[in-house]
């Protein structure tokens, strides 16, 4: 199971804002929920903020545990609570990463630590008895989507595996370390990658060249950077759910690649720099379409194997995937 949080800097959003990643996760064999979460009202200062920094973390540990509640009674989702992932994106990032990785062993500025304290302690306060007599700190891997935490020094040995896609360019929230609106200095994921490396907790990142806080998700040019980050992410959390390395092969140097004429009507020919063993081509959700044996370096993709629509064309060589290549038919 993945378990999704959305983003808004706190004062709006909604679950309905993560249907998006349930859906591509659902297509993928998980089960996936979205949570609401208490938001802020009007514009805080920093103890406010803080404070509703510290009440979405409690909610969402109240959530997690709703399914160890669950699955301890009725079983109505009948999911493994051994191997629940979960997942943000911005202001939801940041209160997954917290939620998985900070804890009573790790330096906490004494703002938020005052404020753990007077809301609960480390479980929090939301929640019934039954609810909060179970565990939350035995969450399998993170998926940060552009989210930051409030000191880098947070990582322990054995803490969840974390999987992060995250813009260069990202004003919102910063990608290395930067001021977080005045409240507090966030550490962005190029900071906390190396941090999680240092403890050897197995993690990726991919880094969007170019991308902002949102179009790394909604410029379709960026769409490649979110398809390699798929695959590099499967390839941790695969072997670790079942138990098998994921057959996706690893992602490795760029193929030079042109494709003429694209967009197209028809057909759109795709010419490689070198050989190349096949050819995959995948759609915007990550769904494996067609694959194509090219003649050398050469392949040509007809429209009428696809929908109108945009695709990736991925080369494979000796098992190695490569950077996609974006194709459009209309």
């Amino acid at each position: 199971m993945i378990l999704f949080v959305h983003g808004g800097g706190f004062v709006s959003g909604s679950k309905a804002d993560m249907a998006g990643f349930c859906i591509d996760y659902v297509k993928r064999g998980f089960v996936t929920a979205s949570i609401d979460y208490r938001l802020m009202f009007g514009i805080p200062d920093q103890a406010g903020f803080i404070r509703g920094v510290v009440k979405a973390m409690n909610d969402f540990k109240a959530a997690y545990r709703f399914f160890k509640v669950d699955a301890s009674g009725a079983n109505q989702f009948r999911i493994d609570t051994t191997k629940m992932m979960i997942g943000g994106y911005s202001a939801g990032a940041v209160t997954v990463l917290h939620s998985a990785y900070l804890d009573s062993g790790d330096y906490v500025p004494p703002i938020i630590l005052n404020e753990i304290n007077a809301q609960g302690g480390w479980k929090g306060n939301t929640g019934d008895t039954e609810n909060l007599s179970h565990r939350e700190d035995d969450i399998l891997g993170v998926f940060n989507y552009a989210g930051a935490t409030f000191t880098k020094e947070l990582f322990d040995e054995g803490d969840p595996f974390l999987m992060s896609y995250h813009g260069d360019i990202d004003n919102t929230v910063p990608i290395d370390s930067a001021d977080f609106f005045g409240f507090a200095t966030a550490y962005g994921s190029r900071v906390l990658h190396p941090k999680c490396a240092e403890k050897g907790i197995p993690q990726t990142l991919e880094v969007v060249p170019g991308g902002g806080h949102t179009e790394i998700f909604t410029d379709p040019n960026l769409w490649p950077y979110l398809l390699e980050f798929v695959g590099k992410a499967k390839d941790i959390y695969y072997p670790r759910i079942c138990g098998t390395p994921a057959n996706t092969g690893t992602l490795a140097d760029e193929i030079a690649a042109t494709a003429f004429p694209n967009p197209s009507s028809s057909k759109i020919k795709i010419t490689f720099d070198r050989n190349v063993d096949g050819v995959l081509i995948y759609d915007r959700y990550g769904r494996l379409m067609s694959k194509h044996t090219p003649s050398g370096h050469v392949i040509e993709v007809e429209k009428h194997e696809l929908i109108p629509g945009i695709y990736f064309a991925i080369p494979v060589i000796d098992g190695r995937q490569y950077r996609a290549v974006k194709i459009e038919f209309y």
